[in-house]
Parts: C-alpha cells; sequence; structure tokens
C-alpha cells in the first residue's frame, strides 16, 4: 500500500472547496485531506502549521491571489496544483513550479492525472532521499562522477 498524500484545499468559493473535497474522495482514495482555508490569510496560517504534500490553490480570493500566498511563505515545501476558472494565469503558475493548473470545473481525469504527477515526484524525491541516507550510513565514498541533463 503507498503512503497517504497529504492535501491542502485553499480557495474562498466553499462549494469549490466542497466539489473539490468529494471529487478526490471519489477519485483520489489515496488522498488525505489535512486542511482547508478559505482566504490567503487563513491559507498562509494553515501553511505554517501544517506539512502537505500537495497544495490544491485557487488563484482569485477575495483577499488577494494565490500567488500573494505563495510569495508570504518562507519555504515552499508542497507541490502546488492550481485549480481556478480562468487560464489567464497559467504561464505564472509554472514559475511558481505548479504540477499542473486545472480549469474549474475540475475534469476528474486530468483531476487523477495531476495526482500522478506528484506522486511520482514524490516518489522519485523520496527514492533519491534514501540513496543518500544508505550511502552516508555506510559511509561509502559517493561516486566521483555527476552525471546532468
Amino acid at each position: 500500500m503507498t503512503k497517504p498524500v497529504k492535501a491542502v484545499i485553499i480557495d474562498d468559493i466553499e462549494q469549490a472547496r466542497l466539489t473539490l473535497r468529494k471529487d478526490l474522495e471519489d477519485y483520489a482514495p489515496q488522498v488525505e485531506l489535512i486542511g482547508e482555508a478559505d482566504s490567503v490569510i487563513n491559507g498562509a496560517k494553515l501553511l505554517k502549521n501544517v506539512k502537505p504534500d500537495v497544495l490544491f490553490l485557487d488563484i482569485q480570493m477575495q483577499d488577494g491571489s494565490g500567488f500573494d500566498l505563495l510569495d508570504l511563505l518562507p519555504e515552499i515545501s508542497f507541490k502546488i496544483i492550481f485549480i481556478t476558472a480562468s487560464d489567464a494565469h497559467a504561464i505564472k503558475a509554472f514559475r511558481y513550479a505548479a504540477i499542473d493548473y486545472l480549469l474549474k470545473p475540475v475534469d476528474p481525469d486530468e483531476l487523477v492525472a495531476a495526482l500522478n504527477k506528484v506522486e511520482k515526484r514524490l516518489t522519485n524525491e523520496n527514492d533519491k532521499y534514501q540513496l543518500l541516507n544508505e550511502t552516508l550510513k555506510n559511509h561509502q565514498k559517493p561516486s566521483e562522477r555527476l552525471a546532468l541533463h
């Protein structure tokens, strides 16, 4: 069994949060929802207290934008999936290293595909960490070669 993916939803529209929550229950049982917020300020407070693997983030909110929220955080240690009603901010979203950009109403297949990307990246990062940890534990000399793309 795979480890659950911890998620947070930040969207100022209650119905949007409810719909996404239901979609996650129906199409992504591996996702564990660990928090929700309805504004930039409440979202920033929430993210300082919980450590999600993925953040589902609306862009346009009453008290600012999802980008404003990200700018408030000292560190972004989670994957970001923007969920918004407009594709006007797609390029800016990818500048924030977004995993995906989904338009409302969210297509379940696109939601599942986005979560597959998250899981793949989380697995790759975990594998790299385990390799480094094993190397350090065994006091092996790391390879003197460095491969770059």
